[in-house]
């Protein structure tokens, strides 16, 4: 299939849901053709003999994330979350993938000395008016679908830089985030690893208005008071996380993060929010199958 076909089936899908051009079906052509691009680059790359077998992987593990986090962005109050999920084990092509979060999981399909590009795929989990004193009247914000793509490069031995673009493909929320993330690798073993991180993220307007920002129908129905608010597009936060994985034994492997997050911008001065600082604490254990 070429891209001009590509094009313009994405286009047809547009027509037929009624939708304008905007930036949301412009994202979705852009997801489409980029995956399309990636995924045959990739099965030119691995035409060598004896490795085309190996990229469906012949083991798994079974892994499991806890975490406390807060209720919803910009709240202070948190919650327990566990998020079990099937995955396959390292050793294959197939199994190149980077779980930063439920909604920001990353898969390389094409790996060069210098960088490695990729899909990224995930589930955001919205925000509830129950979570929050604020939120009362706002009404809910539905969980849904994230699909993106990202390009790491790895120009220093030790530091890794990405940017990543995640699209809200389902739900209440349709935008956009741009993450771009400097990764240190400050201790490294067979069996230990221990990183830090640095990530700034922007968000366009479509996503800062629905976390963020108070629409006069909300301002009516609002039992805490709050008063109109427009959250444009801009940086909403950096976060700092230090990280780190511990093979227990063959079969066990530990996985422990601390993370600092700041909320800035429009994000920070929104009246949603309880506080501007977020912290994030996780523990993850993988059993090979």
């Amino acid at each position: 299939m070429t891209n001009d076909k590509i094009y313009y089936k994405a286009l047809r899908l547009c027509q037929i849901s009624g939708a304008k051009l905007t930036i949301r079906c412009i994202s979705l052509i852009y997801i489409f053709t980029v995956m399309f691009m990636i995924i045959s680059n990739f099965a030119q790359a691995v035409e060598e003999p004896g490795l085309r077998h190996k990229l469906w992987p012949n083991s798994w593990s079974l892994s499991t994330l806890i975490s406390i986090k807060p209720s919803y962005e910009g709240s202070d109050k948190y919650k327990f979350q566990l998020v079990p999920a099937l995955i396959p084990n390292p050793e294959t092509p197939a199994s190149f993938i980077d779980i930063r979060g439920t909604d920001d999981i990353r898969l390389t399909l094409l790996k060069r000395e210098l960088f490695e590009v990729g899909p990224t795929f995930g589930y955001h989990f919205g925000r509830n008016q129950k979570d929050g004193r604020k939120l009362k009247g706002l009404g809910n914000v539905e969980n849904g679908l994230v699909l993106g793509g990202f390009i790491k490069t790895s120009l220093l031995s030790s530091i890794d830089t990405s940017l990543s673009y995640h699209h809200e493909a389902s739900g209440d929320i349709n935008g956009n985030q741009f993450r771009l993330s400097f990764d240190y690798e400050m201790y490294s073993t067979s069996t230990a690893y221990v990183f830090s991180r640095l990530v700034a993220t922007y968000a366009d307007g479509e996503h800062m208005s629905q976390y963020f920002g108070v629409t006069e129908i909300q301002q009516r129905n609002s039992q805490a008071g709050l008063k109109k608010f427009n959250a444009n597009a801009g940086i909403k936060g950096v976060s700092l996380s230090l990280g780190g994985k511990l093979e227990l034994f063959d079969a066990i492997k530990l996985n422990l993060k601390g993370r600092y997050g700041r909320l800035i911008g429009y994000a920070a001065n929104s009246p949603v929010i309880e506080t501007k600082n977020q912290f994030l604490a996780s523990i993850g254990i993988t059993f090979s199958l």
